[in-house]
């Protein structure tokens, strides 16, 4: 996992309350050796008894190769860890793309939750701008409230052959082989013509 330096996001509503975190840039070129994490806290502060259900939307390009496995935890992760533990939500797959809510987790209204989402490529594949966005939803306690990180993207490409400087070098090696070899045979089979001897 690269070095990150990551942003808070706070959405508040009328009885939820959201914290996003995430480097943003990161989030912008995701490679497939490296994977970026997404934090997201949900907390109410109604004191009505209810539940609240957080889902997560993703569309996009599915040329991304996106992957992500989702955890939670009842604090917030410090450090990548979670001191209390943390319940794996679902295991590392391919993200939806198809803009189909799904739900993570329901829980009582009294309860603060924090989703840890972690993201990387499956191949390494230069696919030019194709992006995805995900956002999570956290409905109840009278409210509904949305928190989404910065467009998923990859790395970009350089567009650069690598092998092409190979294929130039060995290109002008064997054109200058092929020169001196053409230069022998003709000096073989035709041979120069003697000098005039003076008399």
């Amino acid at each position: 996992m690269r070095p990150s330096s990551p942003s808070e996001q706070i959405i508040r509503g009328s009885n939820l309350e959201l914290l996003s975190i995430g480097d943003q840039a990161e989030m912008a070129r995701v490679s497939w050796t490296d994977s970026v994490e997404w934090q997201v806290g949900v907390t109410s502060t109604t004191t009505e008894t209810g539940s609240v259900v957080v889902n997560l939307i993703g569309t996009g390009s599915s040329l991304l190769g996106l992957f992500d496995t989702i955890s939670s935890c009842p604090e917030r992760w410090v450090h990548h860890s979670c001191a209390s533990g943390a319940t794996l939500i679902s295991a590392p797959a391919a993200v939806p793309v198809d803009g189909i809510s799904r739900q993570l987790a329901q829980f009582d209204a009294a309860e603060n939750t924090w989703f840890m989402i972690r993201l990387w490529r499956n191949h390494s594949n230069d696919i030019g701008a194709e992006t995805v966005q995900l956002r999570l939803r956290a409905s109840g306690a009278s409210g509904e409230l949305t928190a989404s990180p910065a467009r998923v993207a990859s790395l970009p490409g350089t567009g650069t052959n690598i092998y092409l400087p190979a294929i130039v070098s060995g290109g002008a090696i064997t054109l200058g082989l092929a020169t001196a070899g053409l230069a022998r045979l003709t000096r073989r089979w035709w041979p120069a013509e003697p000098e005039p001897q003076l008399q």
